[in-house]
């Protein structure tokens, strides 16, 4: 199984300290031999139309923006069919950490199709899905490429435009669940997205606290507890040790149960 991970990153600070712990991930995951994970850094205001630059920065002439982080993704996506073998592209951001042994795992025990497919952490009622940990079939990408820019609404933010109009591509739509490092309500919270905390197949966290070098920290330690085999359950216990286990409920959608949300403060 081939994925091609699209990493929609920027040169300021601090993302070129998350770009450091992706550099230390990247190296890690080029070495395993059953399956095969292309990283790709995606950049704009580049001097020219696209090109690679440090083996797997792809940059391009368009400006970095939020108003234009559609463009860039849809021009990478053109790229990745041309120049990548894989079967899914995962479409992720510098601030997010992945288990990817763990989410090999998932896919095959899921047995999810590797036609018509999108998967994500639902947003809202489920419709929407972040592009934290948005993965498509090949044949989505396709699709999405081939869709004139001008037919995007650009009523929205570029996650939630790519998954407006893939859903009418796509037949098969599986939550991913996630685990999020945030403020909210001004506390420093870990928020089990659309999952439980007795899960034990989360492969994807979110770091986006008021703090992004605090976040930084985080991620980084995250990742060494993960190398370590430590389980997630370890790191929050003793690396977050004042906390307190609430839980909320959320609806994910018509067509789908009410699933826990627990969240631990700290």
């Amino acid at each position: 199984m081939n994925i091609c991970v699209a990493i929609v990153a920027s040169r300021q600070k601090p993302y070129d300290l998350f770009k450091y712990n992706w550099d230390q991930i990247t190296k890690e995951y080029h070495s395993k031999q059953n399956y095969q994970l292309e990283f790709y850094f995606i950049y704009g205001n580049g001097n020219c139309y696209e090109e690679i630059q440090n083996t797997n920065e792809y940059i391009c002439d368009i400006p970095d923006s939020i108003d234009t982080m559609l463009d860039k993704t849809h021009r990478f996506m053109t790229w990745a069919l041309k120049n990548c073998q894989f079967d899914f592209l995962l479409r992720t951001n510098l601030s997010t950490l992945f288990d990817f042994d763990m989410m090999i795992k998932w896919i095959q025990n899921s047995k999810i199709p590797r036609y018509k497919f999108i998967g994500g952490s639902w947003i809202g009622g489920g419709y929407m899905i972040s592009g934290t940990n948005m993965l498509l079939s090949k044949d989505t990408v396709e699709f999405l490429s081939n869709t004139d820019l001008n037919k995007f609404p650009r009523t929205d933010l570029e996650d939630v435009e790519l998954c407006k109009m893939a859903r009418k591509f796509t037949t098969t739509t599986i939550n991913i669940k996630r685990l999020d490092f945030i403020t909210m309500n001004n506390i420093q919270t870990v928020l089990y997205h659309k999952c439980s905390s007795s899960d034990r197949d989360i492969f994807c966290f979110r770091f986006k606290t008021n703090n992004r070098y605090y976040d930084v920290v985080l991620m980084n330690l995250l990742y060494t507890y993960l190398q370590l085999q430590f389980s997630v359950d370890t790191f929050i216990q003793t690396r977050l040790v004042d906390f307190e286990i609430t839980s909320e409920f959320t609806d994910i959608g018509e067509n789908f149960s009410n699933e826990a949300v627990n969240t631990i403060k700290f």
